[in-house]
């Protein structure tokens, strides 16, 4: 027997809250009390599994939004924001002492690659393209390390 770890579409879970709610009903009409109760208890999973995703999803949303704004404010520092000094008129570029930001590239480096591997993975199933995609997505990811 073989298992896999891929997670539930949608209309997966649909299906299955189907199924639980009319497996609950017909349970009750027989009186089977214990079938009745698993298949609430399934019908209860499904409305979590279906939240979490939904709490997951608002999260990466938000967390996308947050590094975009964190890479523009990062090349703004490096490209476009000079600081004067006061005595001597000089402007130099504050991005000179900019801090590492890690965390940052990793996050962008990973949403980037994820684009690219999703976009490979749609367009070309397998094949060269496929793999030097593949190659590239992991090249951002180790060049964010």
């Amino acid at each position: 027997m073989t298992t896999t770890n891929k997670p539930m579409t949608g209309e997966q879970l649909d299906e299955l809250m189907t199924i639980a709610v009319n497996m609950q009903r017909d349970s009750e009409k027989i009186g089977e009390r214990s079938v009745a109760m698993f298949a609430y208890a399934v019908q209860v999973a499904v409305l979590e599994i279906r939240d979490v995703r939904s709490q997951l999803a608002e999260s990466q949303s938000r967390l996308e939004k947050m590094a975009a704004e964190n890479a523009a404010l990062k090349k703004y520092i490096c490209d476009e924001c000079y600081v004067e000094n006061i005595k001597t008129g000089a402007a130099k570029c504050a991005g000179l002492g900019m801090p590492e930001t890690p965390a940052t590239d990793a996050f962008l480096a990973e949403v980037r690659a994820s684009a690219i591997e999703h976009a490979a993975s749609e367009r070309w199933g397998s094949g060269y393209v496929f793999h030097e995609l593949n190659n590239f997505a992991a090249q951002l990811r180790q060049g964010a390390k």
